[in-house]
């Protein structure tokens, strides 16, 4: 069996392996693109999660300071807000925090049952004031003139 050499390929065969390569690499060039495209999606969406994840936790975090807080540092963080710690570096500048408290009475179960509650919503927002994490508690109130 004999080989034959490259200049004994008719041109014609020659001209139609170069299309045939250059398509091949057109494909596969739209390939690694469309890869690149998914590495680059894949980073963007893990960043957003990466600071949903930070804003929900100084959600948590600031909920848990407002309820052990005394009724004056209450005051204080309803009216201003909290301050956003200087390492919390995950979240975006001009992050703050703030509070929102309602005073509900809530039914509960088939004895009807009714308790009065605070609800205390914190909301962590970035500096435009699109909510980032919001997260909300009920804490019991004690009835009037019950100790």
């Amino acid at each position: 069996m004999r080989v034959r050499a490259a200049q004994s390929i008719p041109r014609q065969r020659r001209a139609i392996s170069l299309i045939e390569t250059l398509a091949a690499m057109f494909v596969l060039g739209l390939a690694g693109v469309a890869i690149l495209n998914l590495f680059a999606t894949s980073h963007e969406v893990r960043n957003e999660a990466s600071i949903r994840l930070a804003a929900t936790m100084r959600s948590e975090d600031a909920l848990a300071r407002f309820m052990a807080a005394s009724d004056s540092t209450r005051a204080e963080l309803l009216r201003n807000g909290d301050a956003l710690d200087k390492q919390d570096t995950n979240l975006p500048e001009g992050t703050n925090t703030s509070f929102a408290t309602n005073e509900e009475t809530l039914t509960l179960g088939s004895a009807q049952t009714r308790v009065r509650v605070l609800r205390i919503r914190a909301t962590v927002a970035d500096r435009f004031g699109t909510t980032m994490a919001a997260l909300e508690r009920l804490e019991p109130m004690a009835e009037a003139g019950t100790p």
